[in-house]
């Protein structure tokens, strides 16, 4: 929920992206030339959304890094934790257990990992106790053991928003987002 998706498209002339969901969802679609008045007219909303692009960069920044430099535990972890701290932004009271529906298909597809190692990279977690699958869902039972296992940042939710026009010094992704639909 409150995700903005395809702003670095809004650079391309056309999409460079696909985008599907594996659960029930509602777009509000947004043209990119409707930016123009926000940037002229709403400088806070403004500099919001240039932030929260920056922040997208960032976190696809920490899969590629993930992708590239972790082994299958330390991916795995960091993907999970990806997700809950991204349904953390809207329930910030979730947890540590939540609905997981992505496949061992699709989940190797993020990670970069063959379904089988998925399969056996998950039970390793498990077997670890760092983790406890129940059929669609997940719990994390040693988040700061899986945070160390694979250096996670948290990049959600605390974020430097203390530079957007008429801030305090620091915020949190939510508090952000709802100062700025205010």
């Amino acid at each position: 929920p409150g995700d903005m998706i395809g702003m670095r498209d809004s650079a391309a002339r056309q999409a460079t992206t696909n985008l599907s969901t594996l659960t029930d969802c509602t777009f509000c679609p947004f043209e990119k030339e409707g930016l123009a008045p926000v940037f002229e007219d709403a400088p806070r909303l403004a500099a919001l959304i240039y932030t929260l692009t920056l922040l997208e960069s960032m976190i696809f920044a920490d899969r590629l890094r993930a992708v590239a430099r972790m082994r299958g535990e330390e991916r795995l972890a960091h993907f999970i934790l990806q997700v809950q701290s991204r349904l953390r932004i809207t329930n910030p009271n979730i947890g540590t257990r939540f609905r997981f529906p992505f496949t061992q298909e699709l989940v190797g597809d993020c990670i970069g990992l063959s379904q089988v190692y998925v399969n056996r990279t998950f039970q390793s977690l498990i077997d670890r106790d760092y983790i406890r699958r129940v059929r669609n869902e997940i719990e994390i039972r040693d988040e700061d053991g899986m945070r160390k296992l694979c250096d996670f940042e948290d990049r959600y939710y605390d974020f430097d928003a203390g530079w957007l026009p008429g801030s305090v010094a620091r915020a949190t992704h939510a508090d952000t987002l709802s100062e700025a639909a205010e």
